[in-house]
């Protein structure tokens, strides 16, 4: 009868011990904070275009983050697809939960500089340029809002739920984002300049954001990408890019890319052809 009665404190103690370890897990990988990005009207998405315009040119509020994510969302639903379940926080210094992201996923994602996080269905970026924790020595850094805006139209595109985002992130984690090869980086980029060949203020933010781009401020496949589109700067070569399953070889990387001229010999053929 003891030892009965043993067994069963021993078994109560580790389904304790898994309860608390189930809830710390979730709490930690799969509690999503931030604003959630919904449907907005025709008005609303106009005085979003227009705040992220006259507003500063990285991202320095929630406000800011909730305005891109409507325009991400007017750009993806004017494609006739249907925009994903999405999330947008900004944390103008990091906390304690977010450094644990950071440590948890750094052994998989091998970044040492991150200006956006992807979190399942969410996108965090930041306010100051601080260390972080992970296993190499990492840090963050503030990101401009055109680089946040093709983020979230990239993830808003997959057109996945709640519960798609956070079962798939797994398999993300081995196969890596679409966002970060040249044809995924393509798709994005062909909504947004057929949103832009629709309406002139978006037209203006985006120019207005590649004219004060800085190259090493962005990441790989965003240089890949201008560099390979500097050389072919069609509007065929840009849609033969997003139709490919693969990425080409990248060129030899430019130090001066022109983005602002390349970005309006492209908008000129959408318009005209459109």
């Amino acid at each position: 009868m003891k030892g009965r009665h043993v067994t069963r404190k021993m078994y109560r103690a580790a389904v304790s011990v898994l309860l608390v370890l189930s809830l710390a897990y979730l709490s930690l990988f799969h509690y999503v904070r931030g604003a959630r990005i919904v449907k907005p009207s025709i008005d609303e998405y106009q005085h979003s275009v227009v705040r992220i315009y006259n507003g500063p040119t990285m991202v320095r509020s929630t406000e800011d983050m909730q305005d891109l994510g409507v325009v991400a969302w007017r750009v993806v639903s004017e494609a006739r697809l249907s925009p994903g379940s999405f999330y947008v926080l900004f944390l103008p210094q990091l906390d304690i939960r977010e450094k644990l992201h950071h440590f948890f996923h750094s052994p998989f994602t091998g970044l040492d500089s991150i200006c956006a996080d992807i979190w399942f269905n969410s996108c965090t970026v930041y306010g100051l340029n601080e260390s972080t924790w992970g296993i190499r020595r990492s840090r963050v850094y503030p990101a401009d809002k055109l680089t946040v805006l093709v983020i979230l139209i990239d993830r808003l595109k997959r057109g996945k739920t709640f519960l798609q985002e956070h079962l798939g992130a797994y398999i993300e984690v081995f196969s890596g984002m679409e966002l970060h090869s040249l044809p995924g980086r393509a798709r994005c980029w062909l909504l947004l300049m057929k949103q832009c060949a629709r309406d002139d203020k978006l037209t203006d933010f985006v120019e207005r954001q590649l004219e004060l781009r800085r190259t090493e401020g962005i990441d790989k496949a965003e240089q890949d990408f201008w560099n390979y589109l500097q050389k072919q700067p069609t509007r065929n070569s840009l849609e033969l890019l997003a139709a490919s399953e693969t990425s080409p070889l990248p060129s030899e990387r430019q130090r001066d890319i022109g983005y602002r001229i390349i970005f309006k010999k492209l908008l000129r053929e959408y318009r005209s052809e459109d």
